[in-house]
């Protein structure tokens, strides 16, 4: 079983990236699609984490792998994952860091107060884009998931 961990994301999680607004493409690896077409030749890779963007944890399946950005435990949502592997399962729960209500509202203050962190295309710096913002930030749906492996993956893992 191997998990790949790197600093730049595999994919893009936002229509903002794949536009490259505010340089969001900048967030992909450059050559990604040829990290990938290695990845998925091997189906022992059951996994990729990166962070970069700290956004609130979200992945993307892509034939067997589950592909992850983390979020930070720096940046508003100020977040961690926690992840449990086995042969047959991914499962992940993600933490809101304990602070006071002082730092994380400074926090929150100043990633919607920053066009570079506030994909304009798709939440405008207004009432109604900065609530999509947050949400999109805050989504109790992406926060944990057990994700199962493919059979192929677990045929590789169970003759190893």
């Amino acid at each position: 079983m191997t998990i790949v961990m790197l600093h730049h994301q595999l994919t893009h999680y936002s229509n903002s990236a794949l536009v490259g607004e505010n340089d969001f493409d900048k967030f992909v690896l450059r050559n990604a699609e040829d990290v990938l077409k290695i990845l998925r030749k091997n189906p022992q890779v059951i996994m990729t984490v990166s962070g970069h963007r700290n956004i609130s944890t979200r992945y993307k399946k892509d034939a067997h792998l589950a592909i992850f950005t983390s979020p930070s435990t720096m940046t508003w949502p100020m977040r961690y994952i926690v992840f449990e592997v086995d042969n047959q399962k991914i499962s992940y729960n993600t933490y809101d860091i304990d602070c006071s209500p002082e730092v994380w509202s400074e926090a929150k203050k100043n990633i919607m107060d920053d066009k570079w962190w506030h994909p304009e295309n798709e939440h405008p710096m207004t009432p109604p884009g900065n609530e999509k913002f947050v949400a999109f930030m805050l989504s109790e749906a992406t926060k944990s998931d057990v994700i199962e492996l493919n059979s192929d993956t677990k045929n590789v893992l169970a003759q190893k």
